[in-house]
């Protein structure tokens, strides 16, 4: 198909600007995969009007899930 010598320029440089995004998202990407920090969880529980919110350490949550499951 016949374009404009402006319109395959305007093309052109759309592509590569893509392509450089495209780059750059990939190198962002992989930053966040070597993130090795860890996070506390947010665990809620309700039982009628009374509500409850704790923040577990990573390093306690298999001691919280083993005390919350058999206190049930």
């Amino acid at each position: 198909t016949w374009e404009s010598r402006n319109a395959k320029k305007v093309r052109e440089a759309e592509e590569k600007s893509k392509a450089v995004d495209d780059q750059s998202l990939e190198k962002d990407l992989k930053k966040e995969d070597v993130d090795d920090k860890e996070y506390p969880c947010l665990f809620r529980a309700e039982c009628g009007k009374i509500k409850i919110s704790t923040l577990v350490s990573p390093s306690d949550t298999d001691k919280f899930f083993t005390g919350y499951t058999t206190t049930a």
